[in-house]
């Protein structure tokens, strides 16, 4: 439950028994915000992020998405609390849901539940500056990494997600992140790492011809 006062600065809205919290991490080109938003039982994170979400009557989160507990981490170190915070969509970098996200279900359950169909994992990097993201896209079947990026929708799913540099709050890694498509650079396929390319560099290696041993002298 949220602390009276949050309920009581942020509006009658957070009362609607139909909401359901979700612990997050928002980064922005200027800050870093931790705090808890906002979906409906009935929905994913994600459709929240990208549609909003009716609660008390009221349509909220087209535009803004609303955080309630908020810790700020600012440039040069600078933190600061508040008990609300509304955050305007356009200029979120993305949206990492922690705790491992919701509660995981069976690959074909959670497609049936969500009434999709059963996707394939991408291994993906994300060029979002400052920071890259390294985890994986969904695509169908007969889908490619070129169809889910050309789609209306503001915000992208990542699941399995190394952030880096690490975020302010100290965290690197995530389940489920998801990116704002309009503050994307550039999209592509991880690099093999150092390790990698030095195992292959040895394995190539032609074997070194042995040192002839040095003749024994004569007594």
């Amino acid at each position: 439950m949220q602390s009276e006062s949050a309920a009581s600065k942020a509006g009658n809205w957070l009362g609607d028994p139909k909401l359901r919290q979700v612990n997050v991490v928002v980064c922005t080109a200027d800050c870093t915000l931790e705090g808890t938003t906002y979906r409906m039982q009935d929905q994913r994170l994600l459709d929240s992020l990208c549609g909003g979400f009716d609660a008390s009557v009221y349509r909220l989160g087209r535009e803004f998405l609303p955080l309630t507990e908020v810790r700020v981490h600012l440039p040069r170190g600078k933190k600061e609390s508040t008990a609300y915070s509304f955050v305007m969509k356009p200029s979120i970098l993305f949206v990492a849901e922690r705790n491992g996200g919701q509660e995981e279900m069976d690959r074909l359950e959670r497609a049936r539940k969500w009434g999709m169909k059963v996707k394939m994992p991408l291994l993906t990097k994300v060029w979002i500056p400052p920071y890259t993201l390294v985890g994986r896209m969904h695509a169908a079947m007969w889908q490619e990494l070129a169809h889910i990026l050309d789609v209306e929708e503001m915000f992208l799913p990542m699941t399995s997600v190394v952030v880096t540099p690490a975020l302010p709050t100290g965290e690197s890694t995530f389940n489920f992140v998801a990116v704002n498509r309009a503050r994307i650079v550039r999209v592509g396929d991880p690099p093999r790492g150092s390790e990698t390319a030095r195992t292959k560099r040895r394995s190539n290696a032609r074997p070194r011809k042995p040192k002839p041993k040095p003749k024994a002298r004569a007594k």
